[in-house]
């Protein structure tokens, strides 16, 4: 991808909208979100060419974590953009962020906003830890190590079983490796 422009803006109102289409969702905290605004970027990237905001994921123990995220997130409760309410959720407290304003939605494509509704949608009643496994199934989080920038291109990979032309072609791709280094 190359170089990559991240949009602030796009970011901050993506974090407002999708915090207040979850507002009903009970497992919605900081962890669900991150991973929420990671499909979003990664699918739209997939599907439309470019991510949503342009922003960075690393790979962190329990999934992908936009760049920044801390930043940004207190950046907006200092702007009174956004508020963090505190609840215990099983063992321990949950984050939640809830939008205090409004999302401006105006700086988003129509494609973007649907895609942000099926991925709030797709993901709304599912726990964070959940939605943490199912990250872990992503091949571009599966490739990196701890701390390691995802790279966007993983989006256009996927993974499935090999078909029988492809396990034969791998295995002749091995029997020529191994010919060359017994040479």
């Amino acid at each position: 991808m190359g170089a990559r422009e991240v949009n602030e803006r796009k970011l901050r109102e993506m974090i407002k909208y999708i915090s207040m289409l979850s507002e009903g969702d009970k497992n919605f905290g900081r962890t669900k979100l991150n991973k929420i605004l990671f499909y979003c970027d990664f699918i739209a990237y997939r599907n439309l060419g470019k991510s949503i905001s342009g922003n960075g994921y690393h790979k962190q123990q329990y999934g992908p974590v936009p760049h920044n995220i801390g930043r940004v997130l207190n950046k907006m409760i200092d702007d009174g953009e956004m508020a963090e309410i505190p609840r215990i959720a099983g063992s321990y407290e949950q984050k939640r962020p809830a939008a205090l304003k409004e999302a401006d939605l105006s700086i988003f494509t129509q494609d973007e906003i649907s895609l942000i509704d099926a991925m709030v949608g797709r993901l709304f009643r599912f726990s964070a830890t959940k939605v943490s496994d199912l990250s872990h199934e992503f091949i571009g989080w599966k490739a990196a190590r701890i701390g390691e920038d995802i790279p966007y291109e993983t989006a256009l990979l996927e993974m499935h079983e090999a078909t029988e032309e492809e396990k034969e072609y791998g295995m002749t791709l091995l029997r020529k490796y191994e010919e060359t280094l017994s040479r």
